[in-house]
């Protein structure tokens, strides 16, 4: 039984490094003007997603709002905000991006709360 935990523990943490090895690559890919590049690589990462982890969603969010894709970034940022509601780089984000979407009264919204 207890080696049964550390197999568990061990997959587990290998999964993560792999997971953000794989942010850290996109994180790179975005910072050097590729969006294009790192919406691919973040596409199999969200649509695997549980939405419980805000920094696929942000990311996705990001780029979305550099290739002008406004409904998108907003979709994925709101989810980036309930798994990070004190979160105020992807509240921001994510006002920005309800203003370009043309959603300017959930901006005002949010913005209110914020």
């Amino acid at each position: 039984m207890r080696q049964v935990s550390w197999i568990v523990i061990l997959s587990w943490l290998a999964a993560t490094l792999v997971a953000q090895s794989e942010l850290d690559e996109i994180k790179a890919l975005i910072g050097k003007g590729e969006f294009q590049q790192a919406r691919q690589r973040l596409e199999p990462l969200v649509l695997n997603s549980d939405g419980s982890k805000a920094e696929p969603h942000y990311l996705m969010g990001l780029v979305a709002v550099q290739l002008d894709d406004y409904p998108k970034a907003v979709s994925h940022l709101r989810i980036a905000a309930r798994a990070d509601p004190n979160n105020g780089v992807i509240l921001k984000l994510l006002i920005k991006a309800q203003l370009l979407s043309g959603e300017r009264l959930q901006a005002e919204t949010l913005l209110q709360k914020a």
